[in-house]
């Protein structure tokens, strides 16, 4: 009960299940159990994400981006800036992500294949790759 991998591990069965409420239930019980582990935040970020709960997932990264750090973070948090229009600050988030590991940048597509193909995303990453 108090080991975050259970809970990640539990998330997974119940997500694959066709569970979300579950699924989210024990994804919040690892982050809670790990607030300074940053691969738990992104689990949960990616379940909202792919769940289509955008707005959600933005509050989880922030949340995330408050209690720990890490680029693969920056990156995420990135694409669901760009998925919900917010391109300035998007942009700013990339740039800080680029900054922090230059090498992660295909990260950005995961989240956000679209990204592809948008010039100015395109035009940023060229003028750090």
């Amino acid at each position: 009960e108090r080991q975050p991998e259970f809970h990640s591990l539990l998330a997974l069965a119940y997500g694959y299940l066709g569970k979300p409420h579950k699924a989210l239930h024990h994804l919040w019980r690892a982050v809670e159990l790990t607030p300074d582990e940053s691969a738990t935040w992104l689990q949960l970020a990616e379940f909202l994400l792919f769940a289509g709960d955008l707005q959600e997932a933005k509050e989880v990264l922030e949340q995330a981006l408050e209690n720990t750090s890490s680029v693969e973070l920056l990156y995420c948090t990135a694409a669901c800036q760009f998925l919900a229009g917010e391109r300035k600050t998007a942009v700013d988030t990339l740039r800080e992500a680029l900054h922090a590991d230059v090498s992660r940048h295909p990260d950005i597509f995961r989240w956000a294949p679209a990204l592809r193909e948008d010039a100015e995303v395109l035009g940023l990453l060229s003028t750090y790759c």
